[in-house]
């Protein structure tokens, strides 16, 4: 059986996921808006696309991978407000102290030939809520109302308990 490069590069590509993490607190750690398996070049937001995050995190970056990681403000990825990028020796990347309203990345160098900018056309909401206590919850399915509404409350929570009841349902066991 034979296999093309560009098939087991897809193949790593998807084996290999990247998350992009919206924290509502400027060292990406604690409760986040979560967009787990994002792709290059795709744009993470929050609630209404509005700032929500004042560090955003890449997390699960496969070692020897050369990303970046940037930060936008303005709506969604609009605005370009920073950067930082990995060397290929680090699984995870923390761009702190905006008031970012998306987050993405790209590779860059020989590693990958996906050199252009996060493209705010391919914008997305974060798809998981997870907690500073580990926790996490399924929003992908929320209507765009629900979301923007509860959301705000559940990046303020650290357990269980203080989540909304709407949102307790959808918890990930």
């Amino acid at each position: 059986m034979k296999f093309s490069i560009a098939s087991l590069l897809s193949l790593a590509t998807a084996v290999s996921a990247i998350d992009i993490y919206l924290h509502p607190n400027t060292d990406c750690s604690g409760t986040a808006g979560v967009c787990a398996g994002a792709g290059p070049r795709g744009c993470c937001t929050g609630p209404g696309g509005a700032g929500s995050a004042s560090g955003v995190a890449l997390r699960g970056i496969p070692i020897g991978w050369l990303v970046e990681l940037q930060g936008f403000t303005g709506g969604g990825c609009t605005n370009f407000a920073g950067r930082t990028g990995s060397g290929g020796g680090t699984t995870f990347l923390c761009l702190r102290g905006g008031f970012f309203t998306g987050a993405g990345y790209i590779f860059y160098g020989k590693k990958r030939d996906e050199t252009a900018e996060v493209d705010d056309k391919k914008c997305q909401r974060f798809n998981i809520l997870r907690l500073a206590d580990g926790t996490e919850y399924d929003v992908s399915g929320l209507n765009d109302e629900v979301f923007d509404s509860l959301l705000p409350i559940g990046l303020n929570a650290t357990t269980h308990e203080e989540v909304p009841n709407e949102l307790k349902t959808l918890r990930i066991e």
